[in-house]
């Protein structure tokens, strides 16, 4: 049984390291990014994630241009 979003990141939040959540918002740009079209609408989803996680803009930015790169 899943929690909302915001407890659910907070959890992650609380538990995890920060540069391990990085590597969470990695995996969801993978995700997000697969068909390779950005869509506005997940575009907002990530930027809320990654504040949720505690992750700053830039990083979260660095992540997403990672996977493009990898993919």
């Amino acid at each position: 049984e899943a929690p909302d979003t915001v407890r659910f990141t907070r959890a992650i939040k609380d538990a995890v390291a920060y540069d391990d959540r990085i590597g969470v918002i990695e995996a969801l740009w993978s995700v997000v990014l697969a068909d390779g079209v950005r869509d506005q609408h997940e575009d907002a989803l990530l930027r809320m994630v990654s504040n949720l996680l505690g992750i700053n803009d830039r990083d979260s930015a660095l992540a997403r241009q990672r996977v493009e790169k990898a993919g």
